[in-house]
């Protein structure tokens, strides 16, 4: 069975955003579902939430929306981002910005539950390495190799 993640949705109110909702549950790996129209509660709703997803609309005022993914990404590198673009140039956009996934506007529901197991199956690496990680036995300090400064001498 696929682990079900806790979703943070960014987006505007309407039909747009309530037939995502719709599709998500239907994908059957999203478990709770939070939605806001506002940056700035999405990012308070991170910390007070604990989504490991977040879907976010460059459809918000202004530039709101690529003020919220970068501090996303400033705050949590490792949250899966998915943005939804309107054009080829907000795609790049939101590349740069530090998008994961991007989708544009009339996108099929099965390249979002394609985005959703890449994002499943990269959040499942990312645990097993986690784990493995914690199950290796620490190298004692005097196994570590210190840092050695170069001394760079100025011109002759």
């Amino acid at each position: 069975m696929i682990d079900q993640f806790p979703t943070l949705i960014i987006a505007a109110p309407g039909r747009w955003r309530d037939s995502l909702c719709v599709l998500l549950q239907a994908s059957g790996q999203i478990g709770r579902i939070w939605q806001t129209d506002n940056g700035r509660e999405g990012l308070q709703m991170l910390v007070s939430k604990s989504p490991m997803l977040v879907l976010l609309s460059v459809n918000l005022l202004g530039h709101e929306s690529w003020w919220t993914l970068r501090k996303i990404k400033l705050s949590s590198s490792q949250m899966p981002c998915v943005v939804f673009v309107n054009t080829a140039a907000e795609e790049m956009r939101a590349r740069g910005t530090g998008a994961d996934y991007v989708l544009q506007m009339g996108f099929s529901s099965e390249s979002l539950f394609k985005v959703l197991a890449a994002i499943h199956s990269r959040q499942r690496l990312l645990t097993d390495d986690a784990v493995k990680d914690s199950e290796q036995p620490h190298k004692p300090i005097e196994d570590v190799v210190p840092y050695r400064a170069i001394e760079i001498s100025g011109g002759q």
